[in-house]
């Protein structure tokens, strides 16, 4: 146990929070009351809020907990501890070299403290099947659920992501990876918004690197947003009356709803144009905007700042040379003066919550062509 607690001091982990995991990957399933009587509120929220826990009901109508698999909780534990160390500021030359193999020696011992924890973790754990046909109101259910029903594939995952975005992406996202990696195909459907949201280079790592096949499609022609695995199962999401900025999802087996799932997927697939065409596009406004930028804004510091949020989106994390108060007071100048724009609270907020205008209704009318035109790109900052 010592061992275990050293891993958890190690990765950030609070110890009781560690504790509570540890249980329910050793035991699958355990009542909520329990829970909070022997750790308290406090250490399984921390661990709903970043998606490696979630809830269900158990035989006898109570609420039970389920733990996510120790390999994604720790491959979601050193994505979290990458982002919150990328600088989105320009490091000044002195002692810059010092830093970065500092910053090399962290990420080292904490890539090692992650495979540990997963090693040690993950030999008690059994996968949990999931209740079908249930709604999962709470947003905080969601990430986990999609992530548990990802790692049942063994064949193909299809998908349709556009706003509002699911919290806590790193266990999504490790488990599309882990089923990859095995051989299973992922498809992604993807409007522009989320397209350009997302960030340049990480669309560009997910398709050249990590190998996602992805298409874009009009944001207008969109209206489901669902997850198919297998052809056997459906993550359907959708928006409760009573909380429109809320989110529920329900898990459908049948037939009849598995097949029209399956053939608006295969019509919007239709519609789209490959990524590498949008991608190939955005490169060029890229080239023409981060120019135009230089000639307006003199301020290395700031351009650095924008060249980011292109290329990480939402992603983008403001750390380092800049603090808060002087962050907040750039970004809001950069939206006074038009060259960003905050999104609206329909987007679910990440890190920066900012895009870059006029960006969306170029690649829309990129889109719109099919990718048969090549118009010269036409980007101006407002």
């Amino acid at each position: 146990m010592k061992y275990y607690h050293k891993l958890l001091s190690r990765l950030g982990f609070p110890m009781v929070a560690g504790d509570l995991y540890a249980l329910l990957v050793k035991s699958a399933s355990v009542r909520k009351t329990e829970l909070i009587e022997e750790f308290g509120q406090e250490a399984l929220n921390w661990l709903t809020n970043r998606g490696y826990v979630y809830e269900e009901i158990d035989e006898e109508r109570e609420i039970a907990c389920v733990s996510c698999s120790p390999h994604i909780v720790a491959r979601s534990l050193f994505d979290r501890f990458l982002w919150l160390r990328k600088p989105l500021t320009v490091e000044s030359k002195d002692g810059a070299q010092s830093a970065l193999n500092l910053e090399k020696q962290e990420v080292e011992s904490y890539a090692t403290a992650c495979k540990e924890f997963s090693a040690l973790l993950n030999p008690a754990y059994t996968k949990v099947p999931l209740q079908k046909g249930f709604t999962y109101v709470s947003e905080k259910q969601i990430s986990p659920i999609l992530a548990q029903a990802i790692q049942g594939a063994s064949r193909s995952i299809l998908g349709i992501t556009v706003p509002k975005w699911t919290p806590n992406l790193p266990v999504i996202w490790e488990s599309l990876k882990a089923k990859m990696a095995e051989g299973v195909t992922y498809k992604r459907i993807t409007d522009e918004i989320t397209f350009l949201a997302f960030g340049y280079s990480i669309n560009k790592r997910d398709v050249e690197t990590i190998g996602v096949n992805l298409k874009i499609v009009e944001r207008s022609l969109i209206d489901k947003k669902f997850y198919l695995i297998d052809d056997k199962l459906a993550i359907y999401f959708s928006t409760p009356p009573a909380a429109p900025f809320g989110f529920e999802a329900t898990l459908v087996e049948h037939s009849w709803f598995l097949k029209l799932f399956k053939q608006t997927w295969k019509k919007l697939w239709s519609l789209g144009i490959v990524a590498k065409q949008a991608l190939d596009y955005l490169s060029e406004i890229r080239d023409i905007y981060l120019l135009r930028i230089r000639e307006r804004v003199d301020d290395v510091a700031l351009v650095s700042i924008l060249e980011d949020v292109f290329d990480f989106g939402i992603f983008a994390k403001i750390k380092g040379g800049i603090d808060q108060e002087v962050a907040e007071a750039v970004l809001s100048r950069l939206c006074n003066e038009g060259i960003l724009v905050k999104l609206k609270d329909v987007y679910y907020p990440y890190a920066t919550m900012f895009y870059i205008p006029n960006l969306i209704e170029e690649i829309s009318s990129f889109i719109r062509s099919q990718g048969r035109e090549r118009p010269i790109p036409q980007f101006r900052v407002n």
